[in-house]
């Protein structure tokens, strides 16, 4: 059986590169780019395997850090907010000058 930590982390990464695909690109796009097989891609956002040589590469493709792969959507919506809270208080200070 696999474990439930396992099968969240595929998940994660599943839904963000669909995410970072977006409309605009295809899988068979994605998979030249990367250099990787469409297969390769098809499984990963059907979460049915994870190899960090693809993830690299994939990641490469679409222009993020690695890490972006992993990021949860609740992580990525509290950094997004404080973000916006820090550009809200640097337009205050500008303000205020």
């Amino acid at each position: 059986m696999i474990d439930e930590r396992l099968l969240k982390v595929l998940e994660v990464i599943s839904s963000n590169i669909v995410r970072l695909r977006g409309k605009g690109m295809i899988q068979e796009a994605l998979a030249k780019k990367a250099g990787v097989s469409k297969e390769t891609i098809i499984a990963i956002e059907n979460q049915r395997m994870i190899n960090l040589e693809s993830l690299i590469k994939i990641a490469d493709a679409l222009g993020v850090p690695l890490a972006d792969l992993f990021i949860t959507n609740e992580i990525r919506g509290e950094v997004t907010w404080k973000l916006k809270m820090f550009a809200d208080g640097l337009e205050k200070l500008k303000f205020f000058r």
